[in-house]
């Protein structure tokens, strides 16, 4: 069974509100709020649900009274990436368990999905979020965008000074918000993911499809960024 990768925003319990209320009915309580982070549960429950081919991400968006520092954009996305693995999860935790380090990954996915396999609609004119999260086990990832910029607003649930960049690093575990404007040419253009500090750059693509767009991808992906590991 391959592995996939699990993401979770924050965890929910459900309680009775009887004493309030007097009534049956089950309201969901927020008991650890992550917002734009990591929570995984037990090794063995988590290992299961990644086996399964779980994925998702719950968004968490201000209350009214909250000022936020930009525009609220016209959509927003969800970007789950990280490494991946051709062994299952019960043989990486063996060897885990026998205290040695498991292998560099097979390759790396971009919401479960391989080479071009996972598409962002947008609409010329039109500025979107994007909520990136490094979901892999144990290695560090780049994210760019063919021909668009990327303004920085949000790292770990805290607001950023908002500064523009072409690419953008996160570690396992991190996440971060960006604003892309799709102010390019009607056509498709890569959404890049590649390691970083690999002595092997692995890289997988997704698609940004403007819409009415009739021009595919085409040509190579986006170069990785040129700092890496020495070595073969």
């Amino acid at each position: 069974m391959h592995i996939w990768q699990l993401f979770f925003f924050w965890k929910i319990s459900c309680y009775n509100n009887n004493n309030n209320n007097n009534n049956n009915n089950n309201n969901a309580q927020v008991t650890k709020l992550i917002f734009s982070g990591m929570d995984y549960n037990t090794e063995e429950t988590h290992g299961k649900m990644k086996a399964a081919g779980g994925y998702g991400g719950i968004k968490i968006y201000s209350r009214p009274r909250i000022p936020v520092p930009f525009p609220f954009p016209a959509g927003d996305h969800t970007v789950l990436a990280g490494d991946w693995y051709k062994k299952g999860h019960q043989r990486l935790r063996h060897i885990l368990d026998m205290g040695k380090s498991i292998s560099n990954p097979d390759g790396l996915i971009i919401n479960g999905r391989g080479w071009n396999g996972y598409t962002f609609d947008v609409e010329q004119g039109k500025t979107y979020r994007f909520r990136i999260s490094n979901v892999g086990l144990q290695t560090s990832i780049n994210f760019r965008i063919q021909e668009h910029k990327m303004k920085l607003v949000e790292v770990e649930g805290s607001h950023t000074v908002q500064n523009t960049y072409d690419s953008l690093d996160l570690h396992v575990g991190q996440s971060a918000s960006v604003l892309v404007t799709a102010n390019q040419q009607v056509k498709d253009y890569y959404v890049v993911v590649s390691s970083r500090f690999t002595r092997h750059v692995l890289t997988t693509t997704a698609v940004l499809h403007y819409k009415n767009s009739r021009i595919g991808v085409s040509g190579p992906p986006l170069v990785a960024p040129p700092h890496r590991l020495p070595g073969p």
